[in-house]
Parts: structure tokens; C-alpha cells; sequence
């Protein structure tokens, strides 16, 4: 199976504009922290999806000057962008990365893939147990 951790990311936030690629930590862009974070993750490709609006073009240049894969497509059809991404990049497995949260754990991530390679599941994801953990849970008949 080829694991994508596909990040959704977008310039067009309403509440701070340009967010992700303003300074979050020292130097570094929340985008930065968010992909160095992922990229600890064995044996996956990240993918930065964006939307082929004009307002993303700095994104993309930024991400593409970092050496990143990125993906363009639909503004509007966000389910679309990530299937398009990852037929793009031979990704049959997907883990859904928002770009506003860069303290997504990634041995969570590893944890999940480790559960899916054993699992015939159609979709992984976390839950909160009563104790607070993020716990990895297995259903069956929804897509991944």
C-alpha cells in the first residue's frame, strides 16, 4: 500500500488570511512546522493540496522552492482534490492532514498506518477515550 499524508491547505482563511505561510515558530512558517513534523513519518509521501485559485500561487511557490509535492485542483470539491492528489502521486491509502493544527502527532500517524497494514478496514481515524488519549479506531464500510 502507498501511504499519502495528504495536507489540505489554503491561503483563503477568513479569520487570518495567508495564514500558514505566516511565522509560527522562530523562523518557521506554520506550514514548516507542520511538514517537518510529518515528514518523520516512514514510508509515505506528503502532498500539500491546494486549490488552483490565484491566491495559492505563493503557497505553491513556496512549497515547490522547499522541494515539497503539491497538488492544484478543485477550489470548491474538496473530496476531489484529495483523490486527484492521490492519483497523482500513485497514493492508494490517504491520511487527511488539515494545515492549521502542527502538533499533529506523527507516531499517532505511524501507529495508524501500522493498524491499516494489518486491517482490511476501509477507514482508520482517532478517538478520545474517557482518559483523554487519542486512541486509533478501525471501521469498516466507509471510504478511506
Amino acid at each position: 500500500m502507498n501511504i499519502g499524508i495528504i495536507i489540505q491547505a489554503r491561503m483563503g482563511s477568513v479569520r487570518l488570511h495567508g495564514k500558514i505561510l505566516k511565522k509560527f515558530y522562530g523562523e518557521e512558517t506554520l506550514i514548516e512546522v507542520l511538514l517537518n513534523n510529518l515528514h518523520k513519518v516512514e514510508g509515505t509521501k506528503v502532498i500539500v493540496a491546494t486549490s488552483v485559485n490565484e491566491n495559492n500561487d505563493d503557497l505553491e511557490t513556496f512549497l515547490l522552492n522547499k522541494g515539497e509535492l503539491v497538488y492544484r485542483g478543485s477550489e470548491n470539491d474538496v473530496l476531489d482534490r484529495f483523490i486527484r492528489a492521490a492519483e497523482a502521486n500513485n497514493v492508494d491509502g490517504i491520511i487527511r492532514i488539515c494545515s492549521d493544527n502542527p502538533f499533529m502527532d506523527w507516531r499517532g500517524i505511524t501507529e495508524l498506518i501500522q493498524k491499516a497494514k494489518v486491517s482490511d478496514a476501509d477507514y482508520i481515524g482517532f478517538r478520545i477515550n474517557d482518559k483523554l488519549l487519542f486512541l486509533p479506531i478501525l471501521a469498516s464500510g466507509v471510504n478511506m
